[in-house]
């Protein structure tokens, strides 16, 4: 969801976001290399603010709510 979010918001503005902070998230090593990027960017933006306890959850499923708050966020 954080690879295709993002992707979403560079389309939808025409900005390529270069570069990504670091996530700050407890279980950053848990996250696949390759959406690393996307959670760092998405979490820039403030598009993505993860779980309770600091906690990403990457293999976790999405609920309901935590997608239309994403989705909000990009169309804000």
């Amino acid at each position: 969801m954080a690879v295709m979010i993002v992707r979403a918001y560079e389309w939808q503005t025409g900005k390529k976001i270069s570069e990504a902070g670091q996530n700050s998230f407890g279980d950053h090593a848990k996250i696949n290399r390759w959406a690393q990027d996307a959670v760092g960017k998405g979490q820039q933006l403030g598009l993505i603010s993860g779980r309770g306890h600091n906690q990403f959850v990457p293999q976790g499923m999405a609920t309901r709510a935590e997608s239309a708050k994403v989705i909000s966020g990009l169309l804000k």
